[in-house]
């Protein structure tokens, strides 16, 4: 047996050891950003879900302004009749 062989033996358990921690810590980080992006997609979607609801209440509200708007104009139109009616 050669020095080289010796070295080979000593150096490589080391390095085995060194690879397989590092392994692991990569797995536990891949399983953390696993569980990030699990939290962020479901944060996305109940965002979204808001922005429906939001955009609903939105709309329904213009509905009513508008329909509020057009009662007011029609009852200044009737009134502006109503105010230069001849009595003839």
């Amino acid at each position: 047996m050669c020095k080289n062989d010796d070295y080979k033996k000593k150096i490589f358990p080391a390095f085995g050891m060194q690879f397989k921690d590092a392994l692991q810590r990569q797995l536990a980080v891949q399983r953390q950003l696993h569980e990030q992006l699990e939290i962020q997609r479901n944060l996305q979607l109940r965002i979204e879900e808001k922005a429906k609801e939001l955009k609903k209440m939105y709309d329904q509200q213009m509905k009513a302004n508008n329909s509020r708007n057009s009662e007011i104009t029609s009852v200044e139109v009737d009134s502006e009749n109503t105010l230069f009616r001849s009595k003839i």
